[in-house]
């Protein structure tokens, strides 16, 4: 019997998202030590967590899921205005009887972007 969790398939917007968040040098440059040692955290945190729901009961507070333009995504917070958003990435998302999203059997998740809800869009 094997008693190993299976950790959340993590997938990513792009190539290039993919290697900004793998590349500590590159994280530390664009946002900083703190932001690049928690989206390292995040990620291995994640990678542990067999379903979004057990993800989220660890952050609760510190994920949220979003709404409006973004709704079915979520947001960890990284360090103060950053934010790490995410999405359920599964073929075809999981839902309860209400609608809204079932995070107890969200296995793939898909790493949309790192933001600063402070730093003014151009």
């Amino acid at each position: 019997m094997n008693s190993r969790k299976t950790a959340m398939e993590i997938n990513y917007r792009n190539q290039k998202l993919k290697k900004l968040v793998s590349n500590p040098r590159e994280l530390t440059k664009d946002y900083g030590d703190d932001v690049s040692k928690a989206v390292a955290k995040r990620i291995k945190d994640m990678e542990a967590s067999e379903t979004l729901s057990e993800y989220m009961m660890c952050y609760s507070g510190k994920c949220k899921q979003l709404t409006g333009g973004r709704k079915g995504q979520f947001s960890v917070r990284l360090d103060r205005g950053v934010r790490l958003v995410f999405a359920p990435d599964e073929q075809e998302t999981p839902r309860k009887p209400d609608g809204g999203l079932d995070w107890s059997k969200i296995t793939k998740i898909k790493i949309l972007e790192i933001v600063n809800y402070h730093r003014k869009r151009k």
